[in-house]
């Protein structure tokens, strides 16, 4: 469900595993391009699909007798388009999260939102997935999240590849924090990159970030270990050095002086961390954590502070005590 980038590339990852996949989205230049060509050439003009592979603008007719519904829409859309979905959704198929972010008003994750219209088993995948790498056949990691185990389990034997791998959690929390908020760290770290800041200052906006990420996911609910693994750390790493990142490259353009607006538009797709960082900021806050980077972060989005303002965590007044 969703036609962009990313959902393109799982699509990809599902036909070459001789699944059957039927792709919803909402552009009909995009679904008449797949059912016609076999490509969807707006992201990626070297994915050839098979005939396994068919694509509607029709939910209902998408959703017919799946065993997975794997979503990949941006977050601030999800309610919206799970109003329509859920009375087609059958009782008994897999809800798998693509998804990397929170709902902006309520400050809910996307199993608090997606058990609010449907009851089915929820499962999460995430980790350093760039889109354009699994574009190309390059082997790549995540974690796959889910209460159950078992539905972790078939989540893993429906969508792993020798090219694509995936480790199993239970901690459905604590993934979804970490695909969240390393997004905020990734943009931290291209404004660093975009003020001219080398490796060594990308390395400690990356790791005091981690451990920012690590205070609100365990807070929120979620285990440390997490934040260690494929969903932390992993795709913390791919998203702040990979110039493949939307979060990285916005930031390196508000460091280069782009205002937020322009750099939006030169990166044209969803830029997840403009939308996540205040409600991320909110649930720490709520938790009276610490999380200068966080903090400068939505500052920099609010107009309220410049983009140097991210090297005020390495205010030399601050003789603090390292905390993980």
């Amino acid at each position: 469900m969703g036609t962009g980038s990313w959902g393109t590339a799982f699509a990809k990852v599902l036909d070459e595993n001789q699944q059957r996949v039927n792709f919803w989205g909402n552009s009909s230049q995009v679904i008449n391009d797949i059912q016609s060509s076999g490509t969807n050439s707006k992201y990626f003009s070297n994915i050839h699909f098979s005939q396994r592979v068919s694509a509607t603008s029709d939910p209902e007719i998408a959703l017919r007798e799946v065993q997975l519904v794997a979503i990949a829409v941006p977050m601030q859309r999800l309610r919206s388009n799970l109003e329509i979905w859920a009375k087609h959704v059958p009782s008994d198929a897999i809800i798998l999260s693509l998804i990397k972010g929170i709902e902006h008003n309520s400050g809910k994750r996307v199993s608090d939102l997606v058990a609010e219209y449907l009851p089915n088993p929820f499962s999460v995948l995430s980790g350093p997935n760039l889109a354009a790498e699994i574009a190309d056949n390059q082997i790549a990691a995540a974690t796959v999240a889910a209460i159950d185990e078992s539905i972790a389990i078939s989540v893993q034997e429906i969508c792993s590849s020798n090219s694509f791998r995936l480790f199993r959690s239970q901690d459905v929390i604590g993934v979804e924090i970490a695909g969240t908020t390393k997004n905020i760290i990734a943009l931290a770290t291209g404004i660093v990159v975009g003020l001219g800041l080398g490796e060594n200052a990308q390395a400690a906006i990356m790791t005091r970030g981690l451990a920012e990420m690590a205070a609100i996911g365990i807070a929120a609910g979620g285990k440390r270990d997490t934040f260690l693994g494929l969903a932390g750390i992993g795709d913390l790493i791919a998203t702040s050095q990979s110039p493949h990142s939307r979060n990285r490259s916005f930031g390196v353009l508000l460091g280069q002086g782009h205002s937020v607006l322009s750099a939006k538009n030169e990166i044209g797709q969803t830029v997840e961390a403009m939308q996540s960082t205040q409600p991320i900021l909110t649930l720490a806050k709520g938790h009276n954590l610490s999380v200068p980077i966080i903090e400068q972060v939505a500052k920099i989005l609010a107009g309220s502070s410049h983009a140097e303002s991210i090297l005020e965590i390495f205010d030399t007044n601050k003789h603090e005590i390292e905390h993980y």
